[in-house]
């Protein structure tokens, strides 16, 4: 192999890091740049370094199938409604983590298709819904994803519930 590196400082030894099975070009590389710091610093000091591209490494991680899936532990994914219903959707994911049931709250209000986009991304099978109505009757709506089946219960029914399946 024949390398040239484009930048002109190196002054000796060049050297690139080839991932074999990857067909992406390098993911890492440098060299010997004895001058580069006497022209930065009026020091003369040898040196030599390299630079790893996280990118290009991920991407080849990614090609060769080495990074792990994105399953998440969780058994239910709380949803916010909205910021008018945001503080019972974090004490219901209180109480559901006080009860042993690994959970998690979808990180800002948004559209239920997103949060329940992100919950079937990371197989979390259940997603509990509070709305307005929910709020208002202290009750939450708990929807079982790989069925579709959802319905409207008191949390301790829910934890039950998902405990139990």
């Amino acid at each position: 192999w024949d390398l040239a590196r484009g930048l002109d400082y190196y002054t000796g030894m060049i050297f690139e890091v080839f991932i074999p099975e990857f067909i992406g070009g390098s993911v890492g590389g440098g060299g010997r740049y004895y001058n580069l710091i006497n022209d930065l610093t009026g020091t003369s000091v040898p040196a030599v370094g390299m630079a790893f591209g996280f990118d290009r490494t991920v991407e080849a991680a990614d090609q060769l199938n080495l990074l792990p899936s994105q399953q998440s532990t969780s058994q239910v994914l709380v949803t916010i409604f909205d910021d008018s219903t945001r503080q019972f959707s974090l004490e219901t994911t209180s109480k559901l983590r006080q009860a042993g049931v690994n959970s998690e709250v979808y990180p800002t209000s948004d559209k239920l298709g997103k949060q329940f986009k992100l919950a079937s991304q990371k197989n979390i099978p259940y997603v509990i819904i509070i709305g307005k109505d929910e709020v208002d009757q202290n009750l939450i709506t708990l929807k079982n994803l790989s069925t579709g089946q959802q319905q409207t219960l008191d949390l301790d029914q829910a934890i039950e519930k998902i405990k139990t399946n």
